[in-house]
């Protein structure tokens, strides 16, 4: 594991194509715990796999915090297997999870900047956690699943919600786009309401050409991505 290397940490935490929603079953009990902690203060739609199925939403590594204590315990279970360099493993997880706590106090500054406390993502509803924690509300359509449809009633529901907090920015997942723009939910919010631009917001659960050639791991999507988006949904530039 090179000291400059967090490639691989990283990949692990985003999972492409959900890997996370597989593997992270630990990540999945945080989740939990936090909610039960803190409390849901959001009306979040319920997206059950099927009836008398306990509701689990995967997207954890979303949460800086929650992904800092995967980190560790990545680094502490390498260093088991491999004591030679367990120095090493450490060291690259402590110094990842300075860069996520790094994350966390930028969001923690744009939660207080914010002039308003609700944002429109049309994307798959992957932040709960991170709106948990932080107090702001990103409202989605659609269901957690990516292949999720949002229904008529939703859309009516959201273009509603846009009219009456004067919403200007919608937000939408770049991976759920054909590259060339925003994808056709974003669109039909756009269209149907006074809103005047959309921006990408990364919901970790992949990664494009465009950001390998750049190095972007999860840290760069939050940072290059995510954080001006928020600023700009938010109204806390």
């Amino acid at each position: 594991w090179e000291d400059h290397d967090h490639g691989d940490e990283e990949n692990h935490e985003e999972g492409d194509s959900h890997d996370e929603e597989k593997n992270h079953e630990e990540g999945d009990d945080h989740g939990d715990e936090e909610n039960h902690e803190e409390g849901d203060d959001h009306d979040h739609q319920e997206d059950d796999d099927g009836p008398g199925d306990e509701f689990q939403d995967p997207h954890v590594w979303i949460d800086p915090i929650l992904a800092g204590e995967m980190v560790e315990v990545l680094g502490d279970r390498l260093a088991e297997l491999d004591p030679d360099n367990t120095d090493q493993y450490r060291e690259n997880a402590s110094a990842y999870v300075d860069r996520l706590d790094e994350i966390d106090q930028q969001l923690r500054e744009l939660s207080d900047a914010a002039r308003v406390d609700v944002g429109i993502f049309a994307g798959h509803d992957s932040f709960r956690y991170v709106e948990d924690r932080y107090g702001f509300e990103l409202h989605s359509p659609q269901g957690v699943s990516p292949s999720a449809e949002p229904s008529p009633d939703d859309i009516a529901e959201t273009i509603d919600l846009v009219e009456d907090n004067d919403i200007d920015t919608i937000l939408y997942d770049p991976l759920e786009t054909d590259g060339g723009g925003p994808p056709p939910l974003a669109e039909r919010i756009l269209d149907s309401t006074d809103a005047s631009e959309a921006r990408p917001l990364s919901s970790g659960d992949g990664t494009t050409a465009e950001w390998n050639d750049e190095g972007w791991g999860w840290i760069e999507q939050m940072t290059e991505l995510n954080l001006p988006s928020l600023r700009a949904a938010l109204d806390a530039e």
